[in-house]
């Protein structure tokens, strides 16, 4: 006889269990309301069906192996910092003017691959050899200054060019030529204070002895000759033809230049600013 509820309808569950004792479960179809991150499951206990909702998971990044942490591309190098070794230079610049040919063939000796630097044991060796008159710490920062590559090695050519061609020079002649136009940024130096223009001062003898070379080398690093270098290369510059500038000198220094404030700034307009 056929299980049928008061309406004469056939009761489906009780019609299975007559024929199983496993009542088959079918899944309900999802509304349009239903959470798009829960998955339906269905359970029979004791008899009844019941749906029950479980979060989906995501998958597990717990087994993957970690990716180290990689700097970005448009970083910048890192660059050593400016140092100022005028006091030293001037020092040494008699009596290194009288024996550079001799130091200069004692590095070079050292120098087996002729690159233009040796290492700074060898460069301090040689100046110790020469009796030069110079402390561990101003050792260490000319040692610094000169390592151009920042590779522990001293460029021995540049720093003898710029000792024995260096120019003490004339602050009153150099103020009535120099006509500096207003920063459109402030400097914490002042404008126009005594610790800016002493930076401007210094700067000058070596662009008027060498503009052309040191135009030469800021066109080596503007490889997409845009008339414009950055940072860096701004520095590396500058170290390379001996200017004496402290760290936040330069930074004063390239602030006043950099006209669009864009971390760049035009060669040519810091040429003509020293040769008007």
């Amino acid at each position: 006889m056929l299980p049928l509820n008061p309406y004469g309808n056939l009761k489906y569950h009780d019609f299975l269990k007559m024929f199983s004792s496993e009542v088959p479960t079918t899944p309900l179809p999802l509304s349009r309301n239903a959470a798009p991150n829960y998955k339906l499951e269905s359970s029979v206990t004791h008899g009844r069906t019941s749906m029950t909702r479980r979060p989906k998971t995501a998958p597990s990044t717990l087994n993957k192996p970690s990716t180290p942490a990689q700097r970005p591309h448009t970083a910048a190098p890192l660059s050593a910092p400016m140092i100022n070794c005028e006091q030293v230079e001037n020092k040494l610049k008699s009596k290194i003017s009288k024996c550079w040919q001799d130091i200069h063939r004692a590095c070079r000796e050292k120098d087996l691959e002729k690159e233009g630097h040796i290492s700074s044991t060898d460069f301090s060796a040689i100046l110790r050899q020469f009796n030069m008159d110079i402390s561990e710490e101003e050792l260490e920062n000319l040692t610094l200054k000169y390592d151009l590559g920042n590779n522990g090695k001293v460029s021995y050519s540049d720093f003898l060019r710029n000792v024995t061609l260096g120019t003490t020079p004339q602050k009153n002649a150099l103020l009535r030529r120099m006509k500096l136009q207003k920063p459109r940024i402030p400097v914490s130096t002042g404008l126009y204070g005594p610790h800016f223009l002493d930076a401007m001062l210094r700067i000058q003898p070596k662009i008027l002895n060498n503009w052309r070379a040191v135009r030469r080398t800021f066109q080596t690093y503007d490889e997409t000759r845009s008339g414009y270098i950055n940072i860096q290369d701004f520095k590396q510059v500058l170290r390379k033809f001996g200017v004496n500038l402290a760290e936040d000198e330069f930074f004063h220094i390239f602030g006043y230049f950099d006209k669009d404030l864009k971390s760049k700034i035009s060669y040519n307009d810091f040429l003509s600013e020293f040769l008007k």
